[in-house]
């Protein structure tokens, strides 16, 4: 095996894998990191909001 081969060897998904990113398209892994990132956005707005009720 030379440097080509070996490089072009590990660039190719194996058996099995899809495209890099196949995740981040999924429409409802989407839809789970939208939700959560709201929630985590809304959750620091109301941190700085209300910092205590006390």
């Amino acid at each position: 095996m030379n440097a080509e081969t070996v490089a072009t060897h590990q660039r190719t998904p194996g058996p099995g894998r899809g495209p890099v990113g196949g995740l981040l398209r999924t429409r409802n892994f989407g839809l789970f990191w939208v939700g959560e990132s709201t929630s985590g956005f809304g959750s620091a707005i109301t941190t700085v909001a209300l910092p205590s009720w006390r």
